[in-house]
């Protein structure tokens, strides 16, 4: 509307999107985020190190179909391996011009993509398995799953505080609460510094 695109439903059809839409077969709704089932587990499979619009609403339509699917008992995250190969890196950044300046507009936008990312912890079992670099809005994401893993040399952040920002999906205390209470001086020491941290060490915590 603000761009002022006439015949938007022509120019870009959404109905590409629908499952039972023309865009099934090609898998148009699975650009970034593909799903399968094997022996009662489900696998979202993340072809996209970093969040964006299009990537959040792909994750709750194919967590939504894995959810409602009774042959799956548990889901589980991961790195596809080809268009990824390393669990997230946070947030595209392009996400947030449109609302600089534009309080309610950034909140609806981070209320959408935390209403998504909630529904991780809701339902059946999330594990989210880790590699490579986890940072800032993928660390979150990881968050909010029930349970994670990962292979020795993950390297873990949350490095908002280097560039001025807070943590907008949950980073400022979900690390908490899914640790030890004794490593909270050190987690907060992290947070305020923007550090990143070996997998050992939150090993130790608990929180992977």
């Amino acid at each position: 509307h603000s761009q002022q695109i006439t015949r938007a439903d022509e120019v870009a059809p959404l109905d590409v999107f629908d499952e039972q839409g023309p865009g099934a077969a090609l898998g148009w709704h699975a650009i970034y985020v593909g799903r399968s089932v094997m022996n009662g587990v489900g696998l979202l499979s993340l072809k996209r190190s970093t969040l964006n619009f299009t990537f959040i609403a792909e994750l709750d339509h194919a967590l939504d179909a894995l959810q409602r699917d009774p042959e799956v008992r548990a889901i589980v995250l991961a790195p596809d391996g080809t268009y990824s190969r390393e669990f997230g890196h946070g947030a595209d950044l392009s996400c947030f011009v449109p609302v600089l300046g534009d309080k309610p507009g950034a909140l609806k936008l981070i209320q959408q993509w935390k209403a998504t990312l909630a529904r991780l912890r809701s339902g059946k079992p999330t594990v989210a398995a880790l590699v490579g670099r986890v940072l800032g809005g993928g660390l979150e994401l990881a968050t909010c799953c029930h349970a994670r893993i990962a292979a020795e040399g993950t390297i873990l952040g949350q490095p908002e505080a280097t560039v001025g920002v807070l943590p907008g999906l949950g980073g400022c205390h979900q690390i908490h609460r899914q640790s030890d209470p004794a490593a909270w001086p050190r987690i907060n020491e992290l947070l305020l510094t923007g550090s990143s941290f070996p997998v050992a060490e939150a090993h130790a915590w608990g929180f992977i």
